[in-house]
C-alpha cells in the first residue's frame, strides 16, 4: 500500500474498492440485525459529521459511523478486519483524511445511510453505504 512514503496508487484502489464492497455488505446486515441504540448511534453520529468543526473530528467520526455499522452487522469476521484495519487508519490518518474532505457534502450519504438501518431497509442500506464510500473513494484516489 505504501511505496517511499506515498500511496501505491493501484493498490489504494483495490483497498477503497474491498473497502465500498465489505461495508455496504455490512450495512446490509445491520439493517436486519442492528439494536435500537445502535440505530440511534448511527443517525447521532451522522448529524455530528455534518456538525463538525474540523477534518480530525470528522475523520473520527467517519470511523465511529462505519465501526457501529460493523458491529450492529454481527459479523465476526468483518468485526477482526476493521479492528486489525483500526491501528493502521489511524496511525496513517493524514494519508486517509481527504475521505473526509468537504464532509458536510458528504453528510446526506451519511444520514440516508443512517436512515435506511434505522428502517431495516435492507438494499438501501447496502446502496447508501456503497454511495458514500464510493464518494469517499473518489476524494482519494
Amino acid at each position: 500500500l505504501f511505496r517511499a512514503g506515498g500511496l501505491d496508487r493501484p493498490t489504494l484502489t483495490s483497498l477503497m474498492e474491498a473497502r465500498a464492497l465489505m461495508l455496504s455488505e455490512s450495512a446490509r446486515l445491520a439493517a436486519t440485525r442492528r439494536t435500537d441504540e445502535q440505530a440511534n448511534q448511527l443517525t447521532q453520529t451522522a448529524e455530528r459529521i455534518a456538525e463538525a468543526e474540523d477534518h480530525a473530528t470528522a475523520q473520527a467520526l467517519d470511523w465511529a459511523f462505519y465501526a457501529t455499522v460493523v458491529e450492529a452487522a454481527q459479523n465476526l469476521v468483518l468485526g477482526l478486519v476493521m479492528n486489525s484495519i483500526r491501528h493502521v487508519y489511524f496511525q496513517s490518518a493524514d494519508l486517509f483524511a481527504k475521505v473526509v474532505d468537504n464532509h458536510q457534502a458528504l453528510a446526506p450519504l451519511y444520514a440516508q445511510a443512517a436512515q435506511a438501518v434505522q428502517q431495516r431497509n435492507t438494499d438501501e442500506a447496502a446502496a447508501a453505504v456503497k454511495r458514500l464510500a464510493q464518494a469517499q473513494a473518489e476524494r482519494l484516489t
